[in-house]
């Protein structure tokens, strides 16, 4: 798994610069007849996906590109673009569409950290379970999550803002 945190601004411009910056296709070339080896497509904020700030960038273990922003999340399969958000009106679980963090578990989906609430997308059937509902079920309190740690068995650990330690399975 591949990601990069919003700290990192720096790599993230780095990346953009190079890939996103040119509409027209990058070549280079040896000679006139060869075929390029680098060409790269061009996204804006002009473009529906990248409305709002990215947050985050994350390569799973399938090679999808999955971006998080203030506007969602959002899937790149190498040729088209799938964004998933929550609309005015519908029955979503998703509280907000700024998505901060992101992070895949064994089983290939992602915990995403969305204002302050953490949901799990299932990515076989494109939607969201709201894990902030489970706590309060159970634990009768809010819980704020910090962190998460998903490790390869299929567990996952989260960390809340006041210590406590939620093993989930």
């Amino acid at each position: 798994m591949k990601a990069i945190g919003s700290s990192h601004t720096s790599m993230i411009a780095c990346l953009i610069a190079f890939f996103i910056f040119d509409s027209a296709d990058f070549s280079l070339l040896a000679n006139s007849t060869a075929k390029p080896f680098v060409t790269y497509n061009h996204y804006s904020s002009e473009d529906e996906f990248l409305q709002g700030s990215i947050t985050y960038l994350l390569q799973d273990r399938r090679g999808l590109i999955w971006v998080s922003s203030f506007n969602g999340l959002n899937k790149f399969d190498g040729y088209q673009w799938t964004k998933y958000k929550s609309h005015p009106g519908e029955q979503s679980l998703l509280n907000t569409n700024r998505i901060n963090y992101l992070w895949e578990n064994s089983s290939g989906n992602l915990w995403c950290e969305a204002g302050n609430q953490i949901y799990l997308f299932d990515v076989e059937k494109e939607e969201f379970t709201n894990l902030q509902t489970v706590f309060e079920q159970k634990y009768y309190k809010t819980v704020n999550i910090k962190n998460i740690f998903p490790l390869d068995n299929g567990v996952s650990y989260m960390i809340s803002e006041t210590g406590e330690c939620f093993r989930i399975v």
